[in-house]
């Protein structure tokens, strides 16, 4: 029954303009409550993905506050560019992609 995701979705939708404003404001308080939240939802819901429980909302919301902590530590997470990266990056001064170029 897809009507709680969707609605789960839309209320974390609605949240994000005041979670984006607290992140810029005050940054470790928010990453610490986004933390703390999250991990409080997952050790209440345990392994349990069943919709029916009632939970399954605030699982939508701590993902949500996951992803957002994520990105908000985007530049800490940087990672060694990897080789096939590299490649696909030079692609573009290839002879491939030459007659795409514009002119």
């Amino acid at each position: 029954m897809p009507s709680w995701s969707i609605s789960a979705e839309m209320f974390a939708y609605l949240l994000f303009p005041l979670l984006a404003l607290g992140f810029a404001l005050v940054p470790r308080a928010m990453q610490v409550c986004a933390l703390s939240f999250s991990l409080l939802v997952y050790l209440l819901i345990g392994p349990s993905l069943d919709v029916v429980v009632g939970l399954a909302p605030l699982r939508c919301l701590a993902g949500f506050a996951l992803g957002m902590l994520l990105f908000h530590n985007r530049l800490m997470l940087r990672l060694p560019r990897r080789r096939h990266q590299r490649f696909s990056a030079n692609l573009n001064d290839s002879e491939i992609a030459k007659p795409f170029r514009a002119k």
